[in-house]
């Protein structure tokens, strides 16, 4: 990522907050570590949505040996 699209802690909070609540809404809680690291990588701009999608159905493979497809 180039860096003008690097956002603030304070921007990156308030992105993860907003998604937080979305997912509350639809009955979804995000607790994995990994999954909230990645969550952090894209709401500040060091990952595309893309790469921490991808990123995360790695994770997931390997920890329950399964793919979503």
């Amino acid at each position: 990522m180039t860096n003008d699209q690097i956002r603030t802690d304070e921007e990156a909070r308030a992105s993860i907050a907003f998604a937080d609540a979305a997912l509350n809404l639809a009955g979804h809680v995000v607790t994995d570590a990994h999954l909230r690291d990645l969550q952090w990588k894209t709401a500040t701009g060091e990952l595309t949505v893309e790469e921490a999608g991808s990123a995360g159905e790695r994770y997931l493979f390997e920890k329950f040996g399964y793919s979503h497809e």
